[in-house]
């Protein structure tokens, strides 16, 4: 047979690419185990340093009232934390049930929602590290004017 005598046709498209979907139960699972050092790091925070920064910033005397919206700032996210957690659950309930398109976009919304969440975290450890750096100047013992001056050789 002669290839010159074939009919010349082009092979049919090849469909479109269509990533599978990834399963709710495999997304919440990876998010809570993203969220779980997070976690871990708040609620320490909140236990226990929160605890002794307000300790050392009342030691530290009035003064401190200046800078006291920067310990208001700081302490917002460890004491509102039991409340956003049930919060988000139920944002993502309703957007499961509520928005049909949601299951094709559910991977992209919670890895944004992480990243918002942990960066929030980290601003409230470095804000409660700033308040006690802050705080900590005022509460050294000032040297006396009487005292002897340390030799030097």
């Amino acid at each position: 047979m002669d290839p010159a005598a074939l009919p010349l046709t082009s092979p049919p498209p090849l469909p479109a690419y269509q990533a599978p979907a990834e399963s709710g139960r495999h997304t919440y699972l990876r998010a809570v185990g993203l969220l779980f050092p997070c976690i871990v790091f708040l609620n320490f925070s909140a236990l226990v340093m929160v605890l002794k920064l307000l300790h050392v910033w009342h030691d530290a005397g009035p003064e401190m009232s200046k800078a006291q919206w920067m310990l208001d700032a700081s302490l917002w996210l460890p004491q509102h934390a039991f409340s956003i957690g049930p919060a988000l659950a139920c944002f993502f309930i309703a957007l499961e049930y509520l928005v049909p398109g949601f299951a094709k976009r559910r991977s992209v919304v919670v890895t944004l929602v992480l990243i918002v969440f942990n960066a929030a975290v980290l601003a409230t450890l470095t804000g409660i590290a700033v308040c006690a750096l802050l705080a900590v100047p005022r509460l050294a013992p000032k040297p006396s004017p009487s005292a002897p001056a340390a030799e030097t050789r």
